[in-house]
């Protein structure tokens, strides 16, 4: 019985057991919550996946390659499994969102984007970092208080920090670094007390860093590097006992350090470098025990070496260099800083002894000195591990010996200092493991030395542009199985190439120097040879056909020798750059002499890891470079791509023609066959040379046309055919038609559209006029119409009209005055049209039935009319040349209006449809054409073949090393799908052009001004500059009167817009976003921009921006966002009290004065104000957005006074008022109160002189005098913190006279509108005042000036 009952209990619980085991799976199949991963898919669906946009990311330490997370996102598969999404297993909930790296490209909006994340309740880790998304957070960023961990790093998002990140009140860790966030760091961070990693570097923050940062008691990561925060680091960082790294550097920091931070026991690295931190490093540094990494290099640090250092026993990285330091290194710091692997201390003023035992230190790996006034030399000391990267950097004039001893240097860089000589060494045993020399850039002279040969691990050695003179060092052949990069180039090297000596090279470099003789043939054995540069010097020899056996061979350079003899034909295989211009090649290239060059022929797929082809040419530390003629200018190729191909045979004697093989080339970006005697035709095979972008064939005797075909080459940004026998018409393409006329001189039978009215002397006057139109007519009419037009013009054209049409002219007067404006809108999108003869003479019969119909008119008054209609016809219809001809199809649309009763045909020649329409209406047309015939230009398209034509001219003119981004820009593919290019629904025309953050260059192409639809362009983060028009940014963007956001900003990676915003710009009333921010752009802002009625967001900020703020910018009265810090406006804030609209206001670090503006107080939607950095002065005011100090700033505003307790300003006196500015004479009140200064101050001293017992020391005097002078115009004491060591009020002052007085002067004495035409009289003033306080506080009593003289 018990049996039977266990044995049931057993299989009750198995069951129970088997269903929970079923439950668990089943679970574990299906953890995804619906809701969930509909939020997922619907978040999914905001952004684009980009894989071109692919970067390398480091993820814990590793770098890997970005790919697309959310491609595994589908709607019918577990969301927990997908790619970044982490479920937690009991409660099915999304709790982590891990999307780095993942190719994603959008814009975050209010009410999309992470906001629809809200509804993953227990999302407690998202990571969004290295992607390319942007846009703003905004306060919903509180709503996610469950966060812990929040990745926003590496994107491009802008704006300011909400305020409602202080609720995230569970987070732990929090990074924004690498995006553009700007304004102040919200106090509200403070509230965060979870949080142990905080890193907001590489953004645009400024004003002063919270203390609230202080209550963060358990952060141990602080990263604020690279921003523009300013005033002094706050003490109450020193309460982060926690804190383990600590980085303030690349900022504008002013003051001392903070001595509370020797609290920090726990600290192992501390950079404040590129700051301007003045006073001493704190003795409190002592306690730093744990302290291994220590930078403060590049700030205004003074005194001696800190000996509190030297307790920093793990220090191993150093770096004081470029600070005011004075005094001697101490002889000790190799025994209290044993663990020393890096010292920094050059551009210093230390002085004394090198301390003997520097090189003692066994983990020492680099030292540098230079620039101190340090004596003596480094002494060979017993190194037993020497580091093998040492640097050794301007310890003397020669390099010290006993350096190629050390046994395990491995790599010595000595470049760019001032060495002139190598100092001999005793001792010949020489390192055996240096495989990296490097000593370009000294003053070296004499031999090469020897001891290089000796060197026998050597694999590159560089002593490039030094004064080497002699032979190349035979001795070198010791080196041939090793040695792989020799570059001797800028010396004075002569005699002839060494033979053998160098068989393992595979860069040799030996140009600009003086060698003779000829290649030697030894060369065909440098299999490796991949680079060989032997221009400027004075090799005589025929051209090295045999190096084609060089299978590696990539540049070959022999510019400016004297080869000589024909180019014999060669097959170089992977030879991507041949220049050998500037020689004495002559005779025939054949016609397939370019048939077996295969690098730039097609391209090879070589690509990195992350999918882009920015490989160069070099190994390891070594890249080579070069010089090369593009685009008509010498261009620097500092590194050399693997992808850049050119060929130059110019300034030759080669003859016949140009070999149609050259069309061979298809990847060829640089073609320069000028200065030499080529015949014949240009190829038409050159039509094949896509990938060309400077060609160059002047100075020839080539005849025939310029290929058509050559105006399809969209890459094309360069053309030179000067000084040929061109005729006919040159291609109609835009690269042409944006060439200089210098491009097509002396070749006089060359016409087309594509030579303007500045290329007038090229036209020829035979030449045929463009798109004529063949009419044929009797010579008798032509002359018999013209004849009776000249004597019954005025009157046959009253009468005419008076009789034939004044009932309809009375019955239709506002129709007519309708059609007049239709005709004015219409007549501009017209093109072509024609009209043949039988219809002219149909409408000149109805024109005389119509006429007898009405009254009987005088025959002579007939004839007149009939005359004037045909010499109409004939002048707006048949000579296209001076005015337009019409398109048929668009007529219809024009003339149908005309059509009530009376009417005749007109038969349209292209399609041969009938058009109808009153005599009277039309004569109205054509008499509005003669009245207006000036206004009417050839109209665009109606197609979106204007667009594809822009956007190639856009793509012709884009250069940098990532323009293959815009590889899908081509006929083969819908132009609307091409990358970044959005088009409209019904007309099929460009509404969005993206291209922000694809790393571009070159110029923004003014075609970007025929894109009539476009509504949105965005080309921020590139770096569009290089050669650009005269405004910088093209007056033709004020063409696009649909344009309504325009995003330009941060290009500024290789080159920036420099330039001023057109004032066209500024005319686009459309405009809703505006962004220019980040470039180089100057002059002052437009007056326009009051114009721009419905721009919310304006960004101008970061430029170089000058002048007043235009009065107009208050009449944008729905601006939400102004930011225009940053530049150098001045002047007062204008009055913008009618932006009621205004959340975000930004005016920080410009040279703005006056008051604060009383009515911002009333602005009850300004969420953040910044007046930092600027002049102003008087009263900060209380109210509104004042009395929170979280959403303003007014730091470094010297003069201000006032305002809530947090700002800590002085009390203002009880006689300060906010006061306007008058326009007075301000001139004269300068001189009337620097005259009553000066003579206060000499009544003064003159009662303590002599109104006082007791003999005086009027030198004493003297001296106090100047010092109450220098007090009273610079407002400055000698006492402030300012003032260290040997840098006083005095030394400050005599620093600025030249030519920055103006920079010093007390601010108050340029109260006023000063006019810019008295400053140089107020400056010379402020000269003469400033002199006066110099002289007479030197330093000896002897040498000051006396009373009389001052």
């Amino acid at each position: 019985m018990s049996t039977s009952h266990m044995t049931l209990s057993f299989l009750v619980l198995f069951i129970f057991k088997f269903q929970d085991v079923t439950a668990f799976a089943t679970t574990a199949r299906h953890l995804c919550r619906p809701g969930q991963r509909n939020v997922l898919l619907e978040f999914k669906k905001v952004f684009e996946i980009r894989r071109s946009s692919s970067k390398l990311c480091n993820i814990n330490g590793r770098i890997v390659g970005s790919y697309p997370k959310t491609e595994s996102w589908g709607n019918n598969s577990d969301c927990c499994y997908w790619s970044g999404v982490t479920c937690d297993a009991k409660s099915k909930d999304v709790i982590k969102l891990d999307l780095s790296c993942s190719c994603l490209h959008g814009r975050f909006h209010s009410n999309t984007s992470l906001v629809r994340l809200q509804n993953l309740p227990s999302l407690k880790t998202l990571d969004l970092s290295n992607n390319y998304l942007y846009g703003q957070i905004r306060l919903w960023i509180g709503n996610f208080s469950h966060l812990t961990f929040l990745d926003l790093s590496s994107n491009h998002f802008a704006g300011q920090i909400p305020f409602s990140i202080g609720v995230l009140s569970q987070l732990t860790s929090l990074s924004l670094s690498d995006n553009q966030f700007s304004g102040q760091i919200p106090t509200s961070l403070g509230n965060l007390s979870h949080l142990t990693s905080l890193d907001f570097s590489s953004n645009q923050f400024s004003g002063q860093i919270p203390s609230s940062l202080g209550k963060l008691s358990h952060l141990t990561y602080l990263q604020l590097f690279d921003n523009q925060f300013s005033d002094q680091i706050p003490s109450s960082v020193g309460n982060l006992s926690h804190l383990t790294s600590l980085h303030f550097s690349h900022n504008q920091f002013s003051g001392q350090i903070p001595s509370s931070i020797g609290k920090l026991s726990r600290l192992t690295s501390l950079d404040c470098c590129e700051n301007s931190l003045v006073g001493r490093i704190p003795s409190s540094f002592s306690r730093l025990n744990q302290l291994t990494n220590l930078v403060v290099n590049s700030n205004k640090l003074s005194g001696k070496f800190p000996i509190a250092l030297l307790n920093l026993t793990k220090l191993s990285h150093l770096s004081l260099s470029n600070n005011r330091f004075t005094g001697t290194l101490p002889p000790n710091i190799t025994t209290s800083l044993s663990n020393l692997e890096f010292i920094s201390a050059y551009d210093n003023a230390f002085v004394g002894p090198l301390p003997s035992s520097l090189f003692n230190l066994p983990a020492l790996t680099s030292i540098y000195l230079t620039n101190n006034q340090l004596e003596g030399s480094l002494k060979f000391g017993n190194t037993s591990s020497p580091s093998s990267k040492l640097r050794v950097l301007s310890l003397g004039s020669q390099v010290p010996g006993w350096l190629w001893m050390l046994p395990n240097l491995g790599y010595l860089d000595l470049s760019n200092n001032t060495f002139i000589g190598f100092e001999t060494s005793t001792i010949r045993k020489l390192s055996s493991v240096l495989g990296h020399l490097f000593g370009s850039n000294n003053n070296f002279s004499g031999e090469v030395p020897s001891l290089v040969c000796e060197l026998h691990s050597l694999r590159t050695l560089d002593l490039s542009n030094n004064n080497f003179s002699g032979s190349i060092p035979l001795c070198m052949g010791n080196l041939k199985s090793t040695l792989s990069v020799l570059n001797v180039r800028q010396n004075r090297l002569s005699g002839c190439l060494p033979g053998n000596a160098f068989e393992s090279l595979r860069s040799f470099d030996v140009g600009h120097n003086q060698l003779v003789g000829k290649l030697p043939r030894s060369l065909v054995n440098f299999s490796a040879l991949e680079v060989l540069n032997v221009e400027s010097n004075m090799i005589n020899d025929t051209f090295p056909f045999w190096l084609n056996s060089l299978q590696e061979l990539k540049v070959l350079v022999l510019r400016s020798n004297a080869f000589h003899g024909p180019v014999h034909q060669a097959a170089f295989l992977k030879l991507q750059i041949i220049d050998i211009s500037h020689n004495h090649f002559s005779g025939i290239l054949p016609s397939d002499y370019f048939v077996n060059w295969r690098k730039m022929s097609s391209r090879e797929s070589e690509t990195n890891e992350d999918g882009s082809n920015l490989n160069y040419i070099g190994e390891g530390y070594y890249h080579d470079s070069m010089v090369l003629m593009n685009k008509g200018i010498k261009m620097e190729l500092v590194r050399i791509l693997e992808i850049y191909t050119a060929l130059d045979f110019s300034g030759n004697r080669l003859e016949g023609e140009i070999p149609k093989s050259i069309g061979l080339l298809k990847e060829l970006h640089v073609l320069n066959l000028s200065n030499n005697a080529f015949t014949g035709h240009i190829p038409s095979s050159m039509e094949n040379l896509t990938a060309l972008e400077s060609l160059d064939v002047s100075q020839n005797n080539i005849s025939g046309e310029i290929p058509q075909e050559l105006g399809n080459l969209s890459y094309l940004a360069y053309m030179n055919f000067s000084h040929n026998q061109l005729v006919g018409l040159v291609p109609g393409g835009t690269q042409f038609r944006r060439q200089a006329c210098s491009s097509f001189k002396d070749n006089s039978g060359l016409f087309g559209p594509a030579l303007d009215e500045d290329c007038s002397d090229i036209h020829t006057p035979s030449s045929p006029p463009y798109g004529t139109l063949e009419v044929e007519e009797e010579e008798e009419e032509d002359v018999f119409c013209w004849i009776a037009g000249a004597i019954g013009f005025v009157l046959g054209l009253a009468i005419g009209c008076i009789l034939s049409g004044s009932r309809l002219l009375l019955d239709e007067t506002n129709k007519q005055a309708e059609a007049h404006q239709l005709v004015r809108e219409r007549m501009k999108q017209l093109n072509k049209w024609t009209v043949e003869k039988e219809a002219m003479e149909e409408y000149i019969t109805m024109f005389l039935v119509c006429s007898v119909f009405s009254l009987v008119c005088s025959f002579t008054l007939f004839l007149a009319c009939f005359v004037l209609c045909n010499w109409t016809m004939n002048k707006l219809c048949i000579q296209s040349t001076n005015l337009f001809l019409f398109n048929g199809h668009e007529l219809i649309d024009v003339l149908i209006y005309f059509c009530p009763s009376k009417h005749f045909n007109l038969r349209n020649l292209h399609d041969h449809e009938v058009v109808s329409f009153t005599w009277v209406q039309f004569n109205t047309l054509i008499l509005f054409q003669i009245l207006d015939a000036s206004s009417f230009n050839e109209a665009p398209t109606v197609d979106g073949n204007a667009d594809i034509k822009a956007l190639l001219v856009f793509k012709s003119q884009v250069s940098g090393n990532n323009r293959l981004a815009l590889g899908s820009w081509n006929h083969s593919t819908p132009f609307c799908q091409w990358k970044g290019v959005a088009c409209g629904r019904k007309h099929k025309r460009v509404t969005d052009l993206d291209l922000g953050g694809l790393d571009l260059g070159g110029i923004i192409s003014p075609a970007i001004g025929d894109l009539s639809f476009l509504k949105s362009l965005n080309l921020e983060d590139n770096s569009f500059g290089g050669t650009i028009p005269k405004e910088g940014l093209p007056s033709e963007l004020g063409s696009l009167s649909s344009l309504e956001v325009l995003f330009l900003s941060k290009n500024n990676l290789s080159g920036r817009l420099n330039g001023t915003i057109p004032q066209e710009i500024m005319q686009l009333e459309s405009f809703v976003q505006l962004f220019v921010n980040s470039n180089l752009l100057t002059g002052p802002l437009p007056k326009d921009v009051g114009r721009l009625k419905h721009v919310v967001v304006l960004s101008v900020e970061n430029n170089r921006l000058n002048g007043n703020i235009p009065e107009t910018i208050g009449d944008c009265l729905y601006m939400e966002e102004l930011y225009l810090r940053g530049n150098a406006f001045d002047g007062v804030i204008p009055d913008i009290r009618n932006l009621r609209a205004i959340t975000h206001l930004n005016l920080s670090n410009n040279n703005l004065s006056g008051n604060v503006p009383e009515y911002l107080a009333n602005f009850s939607t300004l969420e953040n104000l910044d007046l930092s950095g600027n002049n102003f002065e008087g009263v900060v005011p209380t109210k509104g957005v004042f009395q929170h100090s979280g959403k303003f700033s007014v730091s470094g505003n010297r003069n201000l006074c006032g305002g809530i307790p947090e700002l800590k300003l002085k009390p203002c006196p009880r006689n300060v008022v906010s006061r306007t500015r008058r326009h007075s004479s301000n001139k004269k009140k300068i001189f009337i109160g620097v005259g009553i200064g000066i003579a206060s101050l000499l009544l003064a001293l003159l009662a303590l002189e002599y109104g006082m017992g007791g003999k005086p020391s009027r030198e004493g005097d003297l001296y106090s005098f100047g010092i109450l002078l220098l007090e009273m115009f610079t407002r400055k004491r000698p006492t402030d913190e300012l003032f260290v060591e040997d840098f006083t009020l005095r030394s400050y002052t005599e620093s600025a006279l030249a030519d920055h007085v103006l920079d010093i002067a007390d601010i108050s004495i340029l109260s006023g509108e000063v006019h810019k035409k008295i400053m140089s009289t107020i400056a010379e003033c402020l000269k003469m005042v400033f002199n006066v306080g110099i002289r007479c506080c030197e330093q000896s009593p002897t040498d000051r000036m006396t009373m009389a003289q001052a």
